[in-house]
């Protein structure tokens, strides 16, 4: 789930449905962060994201099991970092696509 725009809502539409007709079971949603690309955010628009970020965790805190938030920015929160590196995963997406057709 992207929770820098308006697919934050989307996600906690199907969490409020999946909670609503599989109430027995255990939903894990993992949102993520996205890195800001520019440094020149006008401030309404920075705030404007936070409040949907702050919606969105209280939102999924309702429907969900369990969250896990993952940053995609070194610092993830209100100062820019570089984005993130994972030297060792080896990302490959036709191997995933031959898995998932297996």
């Amino acid at each position: 789930m992207d929770l820098g725009n308006g697919f934050s809502g989307l996600g906690c539409a199907v969490a409020e449905y999946l909670n609503d007709e599989y109430h027995n079971k255990s939903t894990l949603f993992i949102p993520v962060l996205p890195p800001q690309i520019s440094e020149e955010v006008e401030p309404i628009q920075d705030v404007i994201k936070t409040i949907n970020i702050l919606m969105t965790f209280s939102h999924l805190g309702e429907h969900a099991s369990m969250v896990v938030p993952i940053g995609t920015d070194s610092l993830a929160w209100r100062s820019p970092g570089p984005p993130r590196t994972f030297p060792h995963l080896n990302y490959n997406v036709s191997s995933y696509v031959q898995y998932m057709l297996c």
